[in-house]
C-alpha cells in the first residue's frame, strides 16, 4: 500500500469512528458509507448521510498527526455539493 493509499484509509477510519461513535444514531448508523474527500496535504473532509437527503454529517481529517484528528464540519452538504464546480 502506497503511502498515500495508507493516509486515506487512516482518513477513512477515523472518520467512520467518530462518526459511529459520536455523531446522532441516523447519521452513526451510516458510519461505514463514509464519503471521502482530500481537501490536500494531510486533511480530508469525510461526509454520511442522514435520513434527509440534503443535511449530511461530516467531519474534517487531519493525518498530519498521529492518530488522525478529527473536528466536526459546520456545512451539512454532501462532498458532491461542497466541491460541484461552479461555471
Amino acid at each position: 500500500m502506497t503511502a498515500s493509499a495508507r493516509e486515506r484509509a487512516d482518513a477513512r477510519f477515523a472518520a467512520m469512528l467518530y462518526i459511529a461513535h459520536n455523531a446522532p444514531a441516523p447519521f452513526a448508523l451510516n458510519a461505514r458509507r463514509v464519503d471521502l474527500h482530500n481537501l490536500g496535504t494531510h486533511e480530508f473532509r469525510g461526509c454520511v448521510p442522514g435520513p434527509d437527503p440534503q443535511r449530511w454529517l461530516c467531519v474534517i481529517v487531519s493525518t498530519a498527526q498521529s492518530p488522525p484528528g478529527v473536528t466536526r464540519d459546520s456545512s451539512t452538504q454532501s462532498n458532491e455539493e461542497e466541491f460541484r464546480p461552479s461555471f
